[in-house]
Formats: C-alpha cells, sequence, structure tokens
C-alpha cells in the first residue's frame, strides 16, 4: 500500500471542515457543509462527511434527513 500525501490532505482537510459545521454541543444529528456541497454526520461538535454532493446538486434538509437536491 502506497502512502499518498495527496490523499491524507484531502481526506484531513474534509474532516476538519465537517467539523466546523457541526453547532449544536451534544447529540447526533446531520448537517450541511456552509458551501452546501457536503452532507454531514455530527455527534456534538464533531463530524464527519458522509456525502459529497455531484456537482449541479447542493444538500437540502429533507424529510428524516438531508439529501442532495438539484437547483
Amino acid at each position: 500500500m502506497r502512502f499518498s500525501y495527496a490523499g491524507f490532505l484531502a481526506a484531513a482537510l474534509a474532516i476538519s471542515s465537517a467539523s466546523g459545521q457541526c453547532t449544536r454541543s451534544s447529540g447526533q444529528y446531520g448537517a450541511c457543509s456552509s458551501d452546501g456541497t457536503k452532507i454531514l454526520y455530527c455527534t456534538g461538535y464533531h463530524g464527519r462527511l458522509i456525502n459529497q454532493c455531484p456537482q449541479g446538486r447542493l444538500c437540502a434538509p429533507r424529510s428524516g434527513g438531508y439529501d442532495c437536491a438539484q437547483f
């Protein structure tokens, strides 16, 4: 297995940007990234990326969670 610095950096940035969008101090909940291109799963202030919306779609609330909607 080869180490990829670019892959490591991308994963680290995704985690740090996900955590920045989680605004509640406790509980588990979904959220959209500030730019609207990612769906996040948050536990308290910490989050992880669960979906990257394809080009032309943005994160939007749906019944029971979030989805990538076409705009």
